[in-house]
């Protein structure tokens, strides 16, 4: 469950999500700038998502947490940051966060040699929307690139995108991924009015 959608708005929605989480044995994705202190009660149940250069910054909330998520914006600097993250917390899970495009088979490839635990691929919405089959070729693309250097099994794949409607969600596992972030899918089932506007 994927809080940082930009239409998230208000501590108590996120709470309720988190919230879901915990009683659905899964996790909800925060902001580090969104984690308040009412969330800090349900950490094991939330990834904190934060950018390469605020590490240092939040190492409070990576020290609460059992996954950590970066929001990569220099790819160069991966293993001095990962190196950076396990001196806050040696035991935590590191997923990085970065969008489906030319170069996602050789960036799994590359983050897995680099000891990260989580490959977490998005595809923007809008995207999905012009070239529906985008996202099926996507997913095959790093999955089979992971199978075919035989480190498949060293890696958790989470992909983001095109999932709306259920169905979606066991198509996306059966292309290759072990598990999907569903972000605006659920603030519709909320009865979200304003998901296709720009924000």
């Amino acid at each position: 469950l994927d809080t940082t959608c930009p239409l998230a708005s208000g501590q108590f929605l996120r709470l309720a999500v988190v919230r879901a989480a915990l009683k659905l044995k899964t996790f909800a994705i925060v902001k580090a700038e969104e984690y308040s202190n009412d969330l800090v009660a349900y950490a094991s149940n939330i990834i904190p998502r934060l950018s390469n250069e605020h590490v240092d910054t939040f190492a409070h909330i990576i020290r609460l947490s059992r996954i950590i998520e970066i929001e990569i914006q220099d790819k160069e600097d991966i293993a001095d940051l990962l190196e950076k993250i396990k001196t806050h917390n040696q035991n935590a899970l590191i997923s990085v966060y970065l969008p489906y495009d030319e170069t996602s088979a050789e960036q799994a490839l590359k983050l897995v040699k680099l000891g990260v635990d989580i490959l977490h691929f998005y595809l923007p919405e809008d995207i999905c929307v012009q070239d529906p089959e985008r996202i099926v070729t996507s997913i095959r693309k790093v999955h089979m690139s992971l199978v075919e250097a035989g480190v498949r099994d060293e890696i958790t794949f989470i992909s983001a995108g095109g999932i709306a409607e259920a169905a979606h969600v066991p198509k996306s596992i059966i292309l290759g991924a072990d598990a999907v972030a569903i972000g605006r899918a659920y603030y519709i089932a909320l009865g979200c009015k304003i998901c296709d506007r720009k924000t």
